[in-house]
């Protein structure tokens, strides 16, 4: 499955750069001709931003991380074939132009290849996956909100835009046809995300103690459980609670194990 994502993160990679860098030739160096050309920069901003979550899921080691782009790589590769197939005679497979008809083609495997893959090794893997491990750091109350609202209001969006986007050509910012008001609308449908892993903040992972006194009693084992504390690991004063927090159920002795954990597992990563 890394594998697999590293291939997929290249692939995007490479088909966001004719969609945001040459918007204007899309008719030369894309499978399809898209106007306007902002459209073409949207989708293309779209693949480069799905470089990075592949990239970043690929070089986990646990599958409970990298699994966070699996779901949505495979719905949004799905949907793509499916709009693919439906307006076949908008795309470039009889260009005149080797360059154009190759892509096209290439395009073609990629979508249809990308789904029957991922589907297979994700069986395979579901089967050989470990329990999960405890969760270090999950998200706070205010952050799965926030992050609920906007996956309803990509929904929302995305779920009309792919199935009538006659009745969304009107309602769109700028001028779209059937075929792009689908594109779009697959990736605001497969941008939804598992957002449970623990959270990073460059190569720290930020743990935030519901009450510090807990994890640092007074008293002479202060200095020890102090002093058990990786440097790069910072936790946050009493009172102040972060985008990730550690959970309250856990015992003081059982949290502070939980941080030390977290601590070996991502400086060894």
């Amino acid at each position: 499955m890394r594998r697999l994502l590293y291939v997929n993160s290249a692939l995007v990679l490479v088909i966001g750069i004719p969609l945001y860098l040459f918007s204007e030739q899309t008719n030369t160096y894309f499978a399809w001709t898209i106007h306007p050309p902002l459209t073409a920069a949207v989708l293309g901003a779209g693949y480069w931003a799905s470089f990075v979550l592949e990239l970043l899921s690929a070089r986990e080691r646990l599958w409970a991380k990298t699994r966070v782009a699996v779901p949505a790589v495979l719905l949004f590769s799905t949907l793509t074939l499916a709009i693919t197939l439906i307006h076949a005679d908008r795309f470039h497979f009889h260009s005149p132009h080797l360059i154009t008809r190759a892509g096209t083609w290439m395009w073609l495997g990629i979508y249809v290849s990308v789904p029957v893959a991922m589907s297979w090794l994700l069986v395979a893997q579901q089967r050989q996956a470990r329990p999960d491990p405890a969760r270090v750091a999950p998200l706070a109350s205010w952050a799965r909100v926030v992050l609920a609202l906007q996956a309803a209001v990509m929904l929302v969006v995305g779920v009309p835009m792919l199935l009538v986007p006659q009745a969304m050509l009107r309602a769109w910012p700028w001028e779209l046809t059937p075929l792009t008001s689908r594109a779009i609308g697959a990736w605001a449908i497969g941008s939804d995300r598992d957002h449970r892993r623990p959270c990073r903040v460059g190569d720290r992972l930020v743990a935030t103690a519901a009450h510090d006194a807990e994890l640092h009693p007074a008293g002479p084992a202060a200095d020890h459980q102090r002093a058990a504390l990786p440097n790069r690991l910072r936790l946050e004063p009493p009172g102040r609670r972060g985008l990730c927090a550690l959970p309250r159920h856990h015992p003081p002795a059982g949290r502070l194990r939980l941080v030390e954990d977290a601590a070996r597992t991502q400086a060894t990563s």
